[in-house]
């Protein structure tokens, strides 16, 4: 490969991060960055200006990630530093346009957990059941709630996990969840409880828990 060709597919590597090359032009990116150090090392800056960039409050704050990632590279020359900063302007922008408004929704999503998390009385810790894999953590803060899985299984085909608050015998539904790994949820609740149980139910939730707990504390 020529240093004209290199240069071109190094200039195209903001589209690729963001996976808007067209898909012949992405398999050549990709088999080139996968011989590339170079291009490789700029790929995962961009990557990672990505994911910062999807939580700034405002476009000006990518000047600072920009200065940031430049000084990853203090002895390179300027039009490598110059092909960062347009990589990063091309993803802010991109993001802007495609994410905009899940962006926002997501923000928010994760302001009020832990809005939530900071203001609880004290964390109630489920521990796991029988040999369950997972572990969770409830927060009770004013009127909301927040509940945090970590390493939690897949809970099967048309199955979900629900948090139910046990007060004497009676479990009322706190929330439900679906998904595996780290799985956090902030929901509205005003009870209180003796008990909180996790259990696998029905996709959608159940009226009355229908398994045993797989997380329980108190």
């Amino acid at each position: 490969m020529n240093e004209l060709e290199h240069e071109e597919l190094r200039n195209a590597l903001g589209a690729f991060v963001l996976n808007a090359a067209p898909s012949l032009e992405m398999r050549r990116i990709e088999r080139h960055v996968a011989s590339c150090a170079e291009c490789e090392h700029e790929v995962r800056l961009l990557r990672d200006a990505s994911a910062e960039l999807a939580w700034m409050p405002s476009p000006e704050d990518a000047g600072d990630l920009v200065e940031r990632i430049s000084a990853t590279l203090p002895r390179r020359p300027r039009r490598i530093l110059t092909r960062i900063a347009v990589g990063v302007a091309a993803v802010s922008v991109a993001l802007a346009g495609l994410l905009g408004t899940a962006l926002v929704r997501e923000r928010e999503r994760n302001n009020d957990l832990v809005k939530v998390v900071a203001t609880a009385d004290r964390p109630i810790r489920l521990a796991a059941q029988k040999g369950f894999s997972g572990r969770g953590t409830v927060y009770l803060g004013h009127g909301r709630a927040a509940l945090i899985l970590d390493a939690m299984p897949d809970a099967g085909r048309g199955r979900s996990y629900q948090l139910w608050a046990i007060k004497g015998n009676k479990p009322v539904s706190m929330t439900v969840v679906s998904g595996h790994g780290r799985v956090e949820r902030a929901f509205t609740w005003k009870g209180g409880a003796d008990e909180y149980a996790l259990t696998i139910e029905p996709a959608g939730g159940s009226p009355v828990p229908t398994s045993d707990p797989v997380l329980a504390g108190a």
